[in-house]
This record gives C-alpha cells, sequence and structure tokens, in this order.
C-alpha cells in the first residue's frame, strides 16, 4: 500500500437527529434543515492485488475532516445571526460521529458542496 496523493475537498453533509440524547435537542435538529461544511481529507491509495506488485488498485480512503461552515435552513451562521439556543455543541458532536464518516464515503472526494 503507497498514498499517491492526499486532497482537500469542499463536502457538505446533513446533520441527523439519530443519537441525541436529549429530546428537545433532537426534536430542534429534526424540525430544521441543517448542513456543516466540511474540509475533508482524502488520500489516494494505491494496492497490489498479486504477489509480484504488477497489478494495483487505486482507491480514494477518507482521512478525516474538519468543521468550517454550519448551515441552518441554508443560512451561513454567524456570530451576528446565530439564534439564540441553537444547540451548536450537539451539531459538532453529530458531525463527529459514523454518520459523518458514512455519508463523505458514500459521496466520495469528487462531490463538491452542495451550496
Amino acid at each position: 500500500m503507497s498514498v499517491t496523493r492526499i486532497i482537500h475537498v469542499e463536502q457538505s453533509v446533513d446533520v441527523f437527529s439519530e443519537g441525541i440524547a436529549d429530546e428537545g435537542t433532537a426534536e430542534y435538529i429534526a424540525s430544521n434543515d441543517i448542513t456543516v461544511l466540511v474540509d475533508a481529507k482524502w488520500s489516494e491509495v494505491q494496492y497490489a492485488t498479486n504477489s509480484t506488485g504488477m497489478d494495483t488498485r487505486i482507491t480514494w480512503e477518507l482521512r478525516d475532516w474538519t468543521v468550517i461552515g454550519v448551515y441552518l435552513n441554508n443560512v451561513l451562521l454567524t456570530h451576528e445571526n446565530m439564534p439564540s439556543g441553537f444547540p451548536m455543541q450537539a451539531v459538532l458532536s453529530a458531525v463527529d460521529g459514523i454518520g459523518t464518516r458514512e455519508q463523505l464515503e458514500q459521496m466520495g472526494p469528487r462531490a463538491r458542496r452542495k451550496r
């Protein structure tokens, strides 16, 4: 296995209420369109498919991601327009979960942000 290159891609991820313990927070997230823009870091990896190493396959693997923006109902949230009581910590915790990894891996590195 060898990493041939690393790329960064801005990708949009939907935030879902599954796994949110607090019912009020889960309801808030479920009743609003919350999307997070992330900088996803992908590596292109080359694997040998036989013992000689002559045949290879190349695949993309998600390394990690960093949140760079949070949208509420298609509006980028800032300090000036953040609604009182917005569950930012719950949103960020949800984005750290396996659901985000699954969404990003399903889209792959060729997907660009929706906005």
